[in-house]
C-alpha cells in the first residue's frame, strides 16, 4: 500500500469510528434535552438533507482547487460539529450541529476521488476495497467505544469522536500530498444528469431499488435506539454493543463470503438474496 493510500485508509477509517460513536449514542443523548421521537428521527434526517446538497459542491470544488483543502476543510467542520454537540444546552444547539457536520460532510467522496487520483485503473478495484474496510472498521470500533465510554457519562464518547476526527484532520492536513495540480474546469451540479439516466429502465431500476433500501436501512438505524430501549431495556452502551456486533457480522458477510456467493449465483441473484435477507431481518 503506498503512503497517500494508508493516509487516505487511516483517514477514512479514524472518521468513521467518530461517526460510529455518534449513531448509537444520539437518540439517548436528544433525549436528556427533552426531544420527541420526531425530533431525533429530524436531527439524523437534517444531517443527511445538508450533506446532500453540500457534497456536491465539494466534489466540484475539489476537482476545481484540490482534494486536499476540501477534505481537510470537510473533517475540520466535523471536529467543530461533535464539539457544539459535546457543549450543547439545547435541542437548537444539536439541529446546529448536525447541520454543521452536513455542510462540511464531503470526506467520503473527496477521499474517493483522491483514490482515483493516486491509483491506476487496473488497481481501482482494490484501493475503493480498502476504503470499504475502513468503513466496515470504523462501524466496528466506533459503536463498540461508544458502548464503553457512555458508561462515563454520554459526552465522553462525542468528546472521543472529537478528538479522533482531530487527529484524522491533522494527519490529511500533514501526511495527504495534493492531487490537483492546476484548476480544473468545475463539473457543475451533478444532478443535473439524474433525468438523463433515469430515462434508462435498467438504471431507473436500479436507482429506485437502492433508495427503497437505503431508505429502509436509514429508518432501521434511526430508531433501533428508541425501539431497543422500550422493548428490550437497552441503554446507550448495550446499543453501541449491538451496533459493533451488526458491524463485525457485516464485514465478514461483506470480506469473506460475498465473492464466492457471486461466483456461484451470479449478482442479480445474490442482489436479490441479499434484499430478501434484509426484509427478514427487519420484520424479525
Amino acid at each position: 500500500m503506498t503512503r497517500p493510500l494508508l493516509i487516505i485508509f487511516l483517514t477514512i477509517f479514524v472518521n468513521l469510528v467518530g461517526f460510529g460513536i455518534i449513531i448509537p449514542l444520539l437518540p439517548f443523548y436528544a433525549q436528556t434535552f427533552g426531544a420527541s421521537p420526531l425530533v431525533i428521527g429530524l436531527l439524523f434526517a437534517v444531517f443527511s438533507l445538508c450533506q446532500l446538497a453540500a457534497a456536491p459542491a465539494l466534489g466540484d470544488l475539489s476537482d476545481r482547487y484540490g482534494r486536499r483543502p476540501v477534505l481537510v476543510f470537510s473533517l475540520a467542520g466535523t471536529v467543530v460539529s461533535f464539539v457544539m454537540l459535546a457543549v450543547a444546552h439545547s435541542v437548537a444547539m444539536l439541529f446546529a450541529a448536525r447541520i454543521v457536520d452536513g455542510l462540511s460532510g464531503g470526506n467520503i467522496s473527496t477521499a474517493r476521488a483522491y483514490v482515483a487520483d493516486v491509483t491506476e485503473p487496473k488497481d481501482r478495484a482494490r484501493a475503493y476495497g480498502l476504503i470499504g474496510a475502513a468503513f466496515g472498521l470504523g462501524f466496528i470500533f466506533g459503536p463498540a467505544l461508544s458502548g464503553i465510554l457512555a458508561r462515563i457519562s454520554y459526552t465522553a464518547p462525542i468528546w472521543a469522536a472529537a478528538a479522533l476526527t482531530l487527529v484524522a484532520t491533522a494527519m490529511a492536513w500533514l501526511w495527504l500530498p495534493e492531487t490537483v495540480h492546476r484548476a480544473r474546469a468545475g463539473t457543475g451540479n451533478p444532478f443535473r444528469y439524474l433525468p438523463a439516466m433515469l430515462v434508462r429502465p435498467l438504471v431507473r431500476r436500479a436507482l429506485v431499488i437502492d433508495f427503497l433500501y437505503w431508505f429502509a436501512f436509514a429508518v432501521f438505524q434511526t430508531t433501533f435506539a428508541l425501539f431497543a430501549a422500550r422493548r428490550f431495556g437497552f441503554d446507550a452502551p448495550e446499543t453501541g454493543y449491538f451496533f459493533a456486533g451488526f458491524g463485525v457480522l457485516g464485514a465478514l458477510i461483506q470480506g469473506g463470503f460475498i465473492r464466492p456467493i457471486v461466483r456461484r449465483l451470479g449478482d442479480r441473484p445474490t442482489f436479490m438474496l441479499g434484499l430478501a435477507f434484509g426484509s427478514v431481518g427487519l420484520v424479525a
